[in-house]
């Protein structure tokens, strides 16, 4: 082989090991959206990066694909599924009332491309994690599957599955069907298309999960605008029950929709007549257009007046809890100068006779945290990266088998500010308690401007002796 030989078979030999390389990317791509991404929410969560990491190596070393929930794929896929729930459950009643007396090609083509997702959605909820509470994710595919079918898999499965369409092709594929079979075939296809506003309830739950990985006051937006459309949706709902009631009797002749000469006007139109009168029901609480004449339409309006006088009450209820939920900073300032007086003593109760701007400036840096009776703060083999002060409650540290009753003014995790290392003990809450919480980082940035406190601040005997165990 000649030297010109070599190199061209020593390069294709490179190229083809680039070639596998680049081929591995993209699966490794994939499945790493498939894994618990690193972000603010799931810090605060798991508690530290190293916690992240196992859960990411936990997820990764299962012999079987599965999603974890605090993926960053099923973020992705949650907003993608509240776009199109949204505008499938606005257009779903306005389609079957005011356009029920055709089939309409574009808007077919978009209802089989939702229903499509929608039972991908389906399919792949049985291979995605859950969380229950403050317990970590649930990756076991039978605990997910059984978990799925005693909660939302029937309401998922009919608003998933296309009944309409099964009923109009079942009817076309048996038979011809004359021009008046097929118009009270059309009306019963848009009653069953109404079975696709149960995913209503799949809107809420996606809705919930991805508000809860929110900042306070992007939470407190965004709810204002969820509460508003459903105002809005109960109310456009309405609007388009009440013409499709006056649509399906085909418009007798003492119907408001016939009364107010509406039959033949443009959609726009009637549309807006119906959306005044669902809202004189609803939020006014009187008649809107006229007393109704016949008995279906007198049931209809009872209908609206009740629904409407438990959202008038639910309306007002949440706009007093926004209210108070938009003073929740002025509220923390209040209650951080509060803590921050209450913590002087707490810190020279932990510190010592340490000198007093060292302990103003911790005083800057501190946190605070609130735990329920049964939340476990500290468990074996996390990172020690805090200090905790219990301002109120009563904590359990099981150290070796012993344990220890931690109660107003003692504190744990104290080996966090002498070494980095990992925690051996176990601590959780007996009652709902207070912390308060001083990171490993914070306290070496203030020890910065104190050098001759080095020494002693880091000695783990300068510690005033406490009442709990071994951290």
């Amino acid at each position: 082989m000649t030297n010109v030989d070599s190199a061209c078979f020593f390069s294709t030999r490179k190229i083809g090991v680039m070639d596998n390389s680049t081929k591995k990317e993209p699966r490794n791509r994939l499945s790493k959206l498939l894994l618990p991404e690193t972000s603010k929410f799931t810090l605060y969560y798991y508690r530290s990066k190293d916690e992240i990491l196992k859960e990411q190596k936990k997820t990764e070393d299962l012999n079987y694909f599965i999603i974890h929930p605090y993926s960053l794929f099923r973020r992705y896929w949650l907003w993608i599924m509240i776009l199109m729930s949204s505008t499938n459950i606005v257009f779903v009643p306005m389609v079957a009332s005011f356009f029920g007396k055709q089939i309409y090609i574009g808007w077919t083509v978009y209802n089989v491309f939702v229903d499509i997702s929608f039972i991908v959605d389906l399919c792949l909820t049985f291979r995605m994690g859950y969380h229950h509470g403050s317990m970590e994710a649930i990756l076991d595919l039978r605990k997910i599957r059984n978990h799925y079918l005693k909660t939302w898999f029937i309401p998922d499965l009919l608003a998933a599955t296309p009944v309409d369409y099964c009923v109009l092709i079942l009817s076309t594929t048996l038979g011809g069907v004359d021009p008046d079979e097929s118009r009270h075939l059309l009306k019963i296809t848009n009653v069953f298309s109404l079975l696709r506003l149960l995913r209503v309830f799949r809107l809420v739950r996606y809705v919930n999960n991805c508000l809860e990985r929110l900042s306070v006051s992007m939470k407190s937006f965004l709810e204002v605008i969820y509460n508003i459309f459903g105002i809005y949706l109960i109310c456009h709902w309405n609007a388009c029950f009440q013409f499709m009631l006056a649509t399906w009797l085909d418009y007798p002749p003492n119907s408001w929709v016939t009364l107010a000469g509406l039959v033949d006007k443009p959609i726009s139109v009637q549309y807006t007549r119906a959306m005044f009168r669902s809202l004189c029901h609803m939020m006014t609480l009187n008649y809107g257009s006229g007393i109704p004449k016949g008995i279906s339409e007198q049931w209809m309006m009872i209908t609206s007046i009740t629904v409407g006088s438990v959202l008038y009450a639910l309306v007002l209820a949440k706009i007093t809890s926004l209210q108070a939920t938009f003073n929740t900073s002025q509220r923390a300032y209040e209650d951080r100068a509060v803590m921050q007086h209450v913590c002087g003593d707490l810190l020279r109760n932990a510190f010592g006779n340490a000198d007093l701007l060292f302990l103003s400036k911790l005083l800057l840096v501190v946190e605070f945290e609130s735990y329920q009776m049964g939340d476990v703060i500290i468990r074996p083999g996390i990172t020690a990266d805090y200090m905790y002060f219990i301002d109120k409650g009563t904590i359990m540290v099981e150290d070796a088998g012993v344990q220890h009753k931690l109660i107003d003014g003692d504190f744990f995790g104290e080996i966090a500010l002498v070494k980095f290392s990992k925690h051996y003990i176990k601590v959780w809450n007996l009652s709902p308690s207070r912390l308060v919480c001083l990171s490993c980082q914070a306290y070496h940035t203030v020890l910065q401007d104190f050098p001759e406190l080095q020494g002693k601040q880091l000695s783990r005997r300068s510690l005033a002796p406490q009442r709990g165990g071994r951290t």
